[in-house]
């Protein structure tokens, strides 16, 4: 009888200590730690929702940056893979400093949107990549706080709400300034200072080589305010400060920056086109018609992923930027 205690004791404690364990990959990491409020941010790897928690004085001590956290139907489960239950807030990052600018695919990251977002005081340009179906729920002019402390830019979203209420997204920005010039991978521009320019303008680049191209100028809301071609053989054309959409052989790049005393070059590259016989040049899913025609011809084109049908063959194209594809 006393062994048979002893075994029940024993199992008792081994399924206590299976109870602290939380199974499963564990969805966010630790990114904020205040020991002295006790307050904990946790940051879901996958969307970026930032969920705020309160531990206790003990559990505090053991927590570190980066700790995995599990977190369920808004709650805390576990922590570092210990059992744990904390209800979770959204975390209040005050006024907004900066406002979103523009929202554009990421050719690098499929997954996701290069969002930038502009520092109202500074002025200053940042990117951040967002997953799609988040990006989706923005808008431009929309209020971004940024966290000093980790570097991330704080949006709100109702992203997976179905009232409406709005959840707080971090995601970790990278100045645009800091990766000025072609070091920019992610965004369709460059924007770079002009020497010695004078005056309230700024520049859009339109030096485009041997190519023959067309571009319209229009507002964001896509009204049409001037068009420039090769034909014009201007390398630049000053407009005032602001944001463009920009219509480029038919295809739009929309919220693009034009700043006082800097010059905007449009992400291009070139499709020489020495096949026979006619052609048509798609979007990447095939479905958007975008140009066409019956003569050999080397098109200027943002960078992006498109279709080219020779015959009645579709062939993929990637357009990167500064490279000449032949076709």
């Amino acid at each position: 009888m006393k062994k048979l205690i002893l075994l029940l004791l024993g199992c008792g404690m081994f399924t206590s200590i299976l109870a602290q364990t939380e199974p499963g990959e564990p969805c966010c990491n630790v990114v904020v730690l205040d020991i002295k409020k006790n307050i904990v941010v946790a940051r879901d790897n996958t969307t970026g929702q930032l969920y705020q928690f309160k531990a206790d004085a003990l559990d505090i001590k053991a927590i570190n940056p980066n700790d995995a956290v599990n977190i369920s139907s808004g709650k805390v489960t576990s922590i570092g893979g210990t059992k744990r239950m904390y209800a979770t807030i959204r975390p209040d990052y005050g006024e907004p400093c900066c406002a979103i600018v523009s929202i554009q695919p990421d050719y690098e990251e499929p997954c996701c949107n290069v969002v930038l977002v502009k520092n109202n005081t500074t002025n200053t340009i940042f990117s951040i990549s967002v997953p799609k179906q988040i990006a989706a729920t923005f808008k431009t002019g929309q209020g971004v706080s940024m966290d000093g402390t980790t570097g991330m830019a704080i949006v709100q979203s109702s992203y997976g709400n179905s009232n409406g209420q709005l959840n707080s997204y971090g995601y970790f920005a990278s100045s645009e300034e800091a990766t000025s010039g072609d070091e920019n991978k992610t965004a369709q521009w460059v924007i770079t200072p002009v020497t010695n320019m004078k005056g309230v303008l700024g520049r859009l680049n339109t030096n485009f080589g041997d190519a023959e191209w067309s571009l319209d100028i229009r507002s964001t809301e896509d009204k049409f305010l001037s068009i420039r071609s090769h034909h014009n053989k201007q390398t630049h054309h000053d407009l005032a400060p602001g944001l463009y959409n920009f219509r480029l052989n038919t295809i739009t790049v929309k919220n693009v920056p034009i700043e006082k005393g800097k010059e905007t070059r449009l992400k291009v590259g070139y499709i020489n086109i020495v096949s026979e016989g006619r052609w048509e040049l798609r979007s990447e899913d095939k479905e958007k018609f975008q140009t066409s025609g019956d003569k050999q011809k080397k098109l200027v084109l943002p960078v992006g992923n498109y279709h080219l049908k020779l015959g009645e063959q579709l062939f993929p194209i990637k357009i990167n930027d500064g490279e000449t594809i032949e076709m």
